[in-house]
């Protein structure tokens, strides 16, 4: 038969984030409905805008917008109860409502020029202060309303549980009685915030405003939404996820119940039908030839020679260096070195990834579950070659994300089968096709020398990473702007030891599988080597690695962080220590410092992780019982990998393709957990990813302890560690 190719306009790349981080990606204002403690009808029309972050209903609600993603990490209940406190709403009728609105206030500037993006740990410190300054802004135009009306001066009053009160009297007006006035009202540059000693709602654990929809089953994700007359598509990929059509056969799938069209997309073949699972089995029948690409028989052996061979090639000199590490490693009284190795690893999102799209002329609405608006919007509209703000995208819950939840091929797939259908469609990727078609984690080798002095103490540290920056292979057109740094050039030398001399070089591998961020990012290769060879050093002198860390920090806050960790552990100094291991994070774009210690116990020959104590500060807390929620997660979602995770490729193709395959850690498996937040005065950090990096040195330091052997290729599990 004759192929039906579709393909998309071809993409600028040049210009593409530069309209990415410009005025011209305004997305059309999308408000879906409302999520929260309190129940609302989705009529809004009524509810007075006092800013870009909050309305207040006619019944007296509170309403949060939110641009960020909510992907379990909490967003949306810590962001909503920052505003909460400055405005002085009643927390029981104060919600939050999604929003893919692309205005300025929503921007994190920090990243990639400014745009709405949820990424790198970075919501609650971007938006601490503005979410601060939205509500106290309101709160000071809600009091301006009712001193105009009373006559009274705006300093006798206040708001509490949604009400502005005069205290001298007691007299109160709710929000809504105020709001249209209030929105009449200046608003102030620079309102005056609470001091933190009058914090009634920040600091306190409050539940999830989300909970009661997860928990009935109401709560909206990607794959949920149905749009009246959608059709379903199911796509099968070629080799490396990138391969074309070079021909195919659909006679069988044609004529099979509920099929519409058999389209070949621009890297494979899609079934649209009635019904889902009519495109699966259809899809099953059809014979595809896909074009040759290059490196399609790629294989990881033959990533891992190429990693090992670029530890010895030029590369780049990456920032923080200081002194001269190779003239006082040439002098020290010893040197410890080592090459350590990380695999690549898919992120295992239990939703799959999916997309709807309903095009009309050059008008597109989408349905999905995104980390950035932008960056997805952006996609779309170069597929389809018109204006950013044709483009209306519905973001919904994401069921884990860790990364992945945002990328061309999925809205692209959608955008021309729905042209093709001349319908909405949504399409769903299969996990198989899921897996093949991740962004995944940089397989990465990492080659360390620490020099010592005749005391012990660390004086030079010289490192090489061997990765794939995602800048480079996901998104060029930022990394034109900023090479040759990449991610994983980035805190490669970071550490609170002290060490005088240290330099680093980053060699970058172009992955032929796409590579994309991943939970702890850099942090994940850069810390390893470090903590590993910090461990080496006291073991070398006969020290305790604990202990030995101490003598070296002098950062209070670290110390305070490590001597907790301890004393959770029961760490004792040289006594009991033979089945532990430490390692240890601090972090100054996350704003943290993290402590992890691994407690293995010794069964029939194999050693079984115990118990994971973790202590984290990461300065002034929102929400203790969200963080404590992302600290346990993040120490999970680092255990699996540094104990079993791995994804191998052979002929271009991922070995594991199902969760049968892929060896992610099972409810049966998991360890004991401990975590302690130690507050602090500092302004909010990171809970998300922060644990998740410091669980493998610490494990690969507690194997040594129990052992005598040091194991350094991750997953442990699968390459010798006893585990």
């Amino acid at each position: 038969m004759e192929i039906e190719l579709l393909k998309a306009t071809d993409i600028d790349r040049r210009h593409f984030l530069k309209a990415a981080g410009g005025a011209g990606l305004a997305l059309s204002f999308t408000l879906l409905p409302a999520c929260g403690s309190a129940e609302s009808d989705d009529d809004t029309a009524d509810s007075a805008r006092v800013n870009a972050f909050l309305a207040i209903t006619p019944d007296n609600d509170v309403e949060v917008y939110i641009a960020q993603a909510e992907m379990g990490q909490g967003i949306t209940t810590g962001l909503t109860q920052i505003l909460a406190e400055e405005l002085g709403s009643d927390w029981d009728r104060t919600r939050f409502r999604f929003s893919t609105e692309r205005r300025k206030e929503f921007l994190s500037p920090d990243l990639y020029g400014g745009i709405v993006l949820t990424g790198a740990s970075a919501s609650t410190q971007t938006f601490f202060l503005p979410m601060r300054q939205a509500g106290a802004a309101a709160r000071a135009m809600l009091i301006a309303a009712a001193a105009e009306q009373s006559s009274i001066p705006e300093a006798e009053f206040t708001t509490n549980q949604s009400m502005v009160i005069h205290e001298p009297t007691g007299d109160a007006w709710t929000f809504a009685e105020l709001s249209q006035k209030a929105m009449l009202q200046p608003v102030p540059k620079n309102p005056p915030l609470k001091a933190r000693s009058e914090f009634t709602l920040i600091g306190q654990s409050r539940p999830r405003l989300d909970l009661a929809t997860k928990l009935d089953g109401s709560a909206k994700y990607g794959i949920d939404h149905i749009v009246p007359e959608m059709l379903w598509a199911a796509v099968r990929h070629g080799p490396l996820g990138r391969a074309s059509i070079s021909s195919f056969s659909s006679s069988k799938a044609t004529g099979m119940p509920g099929v519409r069209k058999v389209v070949a997309v621009p890297h494979g073949i899609a079934v649209v039908a009635d019904h889902y699972w009519q495109a699966v089995k259809a899809l099953e029948t059809v014979e595809v030839e896909f074009e040759p690409v290059e490196a399609s028989n790629f294989s990881t052996d033959d990533m891992r020679l190429a990693l090992a061979a670029g530890l010895t090639a030029d590369g780049i000199d990456v920032p923080g260096a200081k002194g001269d590490a190779d003239a006082r490693l040439e002098t020290a009284s010893d040197v410890i070195e080592a090459t350590y190795e990380m695999p690549m690893a898919a992120h295992g999102c239990i939703e799959p990834v999916t997309c709807t799209a309903f095009v009309q002329g050059e008008a597109c609405k989408l349905w999905l579950s995104t980390q950035s608006p932008t960056l997805d919007a952006g996609y779309a509209a170069n597929v389809l070659g018109v204006d950013p703000s044709a483009i209306e995208i519905h973001n919904e819950f994401m069921g884990g994300a860790f990364g992945r939840r945002t990328g061309r091929e999925h809205i692209e797939e959608a955008i021309l089968l729905s042209q093709a259908a001349q319908a909405p469609v949504k399409v769903i990727w299969s996990r198989e096709e899921d897996i093949l078609m991740d962004q995944f984690r940089t397989g990465a080798m990492m080659h360390g020398r620490l020099g010592l002095d005749e005391d012990g103490r660390p004086v030079a540290y010289s490192v090489e990473v061997s990765a794939t920056g995602f800048w480079q292979n996901m998104l060029p057109d930022w990394y034109d702007r900023v090479k040759p740094l990449d991610i994983p050039a980035i805190g490669m030398l970071d550490s609170d030891y002290g060490i005088e001399h240290k330099k680093g070089r980053y060699i970058p591998y172009l992955s032929p599988p796409r590579i994309g961020p991943w939970r702890g990012n850099m942090v994940n290769h850069n810390l390893l080597p470090i903590e590993s060879l910090i461990d080496e050093a006291a073991h070398h002198h006969g020290l305790d690695p604990l202990e030995y860390r101490m003598s070296l920090i002098t950062d209070e806050r670290s110390r305070a962080v490590i001597e907790r960790a301890a004393e959770l552990s029961g760490w004792e100094a040289g006594k009991t220590n033979s089945t532990r291991g430490i390692a240890f994070m601090h972090d100054e774009r996350w704003r943290s410092r993290v402590a992890v210690i691994v407690e293995l116990q010794e069964q029939d020959d194999r050693q079984h992780v115990a118990t994971l104590y973790c202590v984290c500060d990461s300065g002034l807390v929102i929400n203790p019982l969200l963080a404590k929620q992302n600290l346990e997660g993040g120490l999970l979602f680092g255990f699996s990998w540094a104990l079993q995770e791995e994804l191998t490729f052979t002929d271009g193709f991922p070995d594991q393709r199902n969760f049968g395959g892929y060896d992610m850690l099972r409810m049966d498996n998991a360890p004991r957990l401990v975590v302690e937040i130690i507050e602090s005065s500092e302004e909010p950090g990171a809970f998300g990813e922060v644990a998740t990096p410091v669980v493998a040195p610490a494990l690969g330091n507690a194997l040594f302890a129990a052992t005598g052997q040091r194991f350094r290729r991750i997953p442990f599990a699968k390459h010798g560690a006893p585990l």
